[in-house]
Formats: C-alpha cells, sequence, structure tokens
C-alpha cells in the first residue's frame, strides 16, 4: 500500500494575522476537499518532513497541524479522517533546505523550466518542488509591493508549508 503527501502552502502578512492557504494550488471539490500540491511518492523525502517511510538521521518527527493552521487545511485533514496521519509543517527556507539536502535543486536534463502551479494535475517530480520556493520569493516581492500601492506598512511576509500523509 502506498503513502501520499497532501502538502499546502500557507502566507501571513505582519507576523499576527491568521494563516491562509495560497489559492494558486487549491481547489474545492463538491464534497469540500481542497486539492493540495501532489507529488511523486518519495519516501527518502517523506521521512525528512515526517518520518514516514524513509530512513534517514536527518528525519524530522512530526509536529502536529500547527494551532493556527488555515480553514483549508483543516476541511483537508478532517475529510481524510482515521487515514490522516503524520501532520507537520516547516517554513519554506527549511523545505528548500531539505530539497536541496536531497539534491533537488539540480536541473533535470532536458526539462524545460515552467511555473510551478502549471504541471498537469498540480503533480510535481521532486525536482520541480524547488520551483514553489522560487515562487514564493516573487510572490512575496508583489505583495510587498501591493502594500506599499495600497499605502499598507509591511513589516513581514512569511509562508510555510502544512502537509500530512494518508496510507
Amino acid at each position: 500500500m502506498g503513502c501520499d503527501c497532501h502538502i499546502y502552502l500557507e502566507i501571513t502578512i505582519n507576523n499576527g494575522r491568521k494563516w491562509c492557504a495560497d489559492h494558486h494550488h487549491i481547489e474545492e471539490t463538491s464534497s469540500g476537499y481542497y486539492y493540495s500540491l501532489s507529488m511523486w511518492r518519495d519516501y527518502e523525502l517523506f521521512g525528512r518532513l515526517a518520518d514516514v517511510r524513509g530512513y534517514h538521521r536527518k528525519n524530522k518527527s512530526p509536529k502536529g497541524l500547527p494551532q493556527n493552521v488555515s480553514d483549508v487545511v483543516i476541511k483537508a485533514h478532517i475529510y481524510w479522517g482515521q487515514d490522516a496521519h503524520s501532520a507537520s509543517y516547516m517554513s519554506l527556507r527549511s523545505f528548500y533546505i531539505v530539497l536541496k539536502d536531497l539534491g533537488y535543486d539540480k536541473e533535470e536534463p532536458g526539462m524545460p523550466y515552467q511555473e510551478p502551479f502549471d504541471y498537469p494535475n498540480n503533480s510535481y517530480t521532486n525536482i520541480q518542488l524547488i520551483n514553489i520556493v522560487k515562487y514564493c520569493d516573487i510572490l512575496k516581492m508583489q505583495l510587498m509591493m501591493d502594500q506599499v500601492l495600497m499605502g499598507k506598512k509591511v513589516s513581514d511576509i512569511r509562508f510555510r508549508l502544512v502537509y500530512f500523509f494518508d496510507s
């Protein structure tokens, strides 16, 4: 039996506001479930994220869902019921470090760069996950410009990944 990872990108602006799911990669189904970022099964990566099926000294134990998790993630987690396990979260920077450590920051031969959310069915090979980090860097600059143009003070824009697994 395989194990899949459901990853949601969340953002908060000016430290203290509620975390919200980034709307670019979610889609609500008729049953109320939100699709998440999807990736190929990579048990070494799963182990690094939440000690799921991977065996490595750098594995991280799952922390559970954060207290201030977005409504989108709560709905998705409830949707999976007892099959949802090993929920955790990490900063975008920590995620980048894990990907880089696994060698996913290298260009894949013959693969043209694509925008991070343009893959069919939002399913990524793990090397393409690095584009999500690049996307967030661009989105952060755009959000800061939007806030300045609207005359609002922006002191902090943060991203995190919240994820859980199903079996």
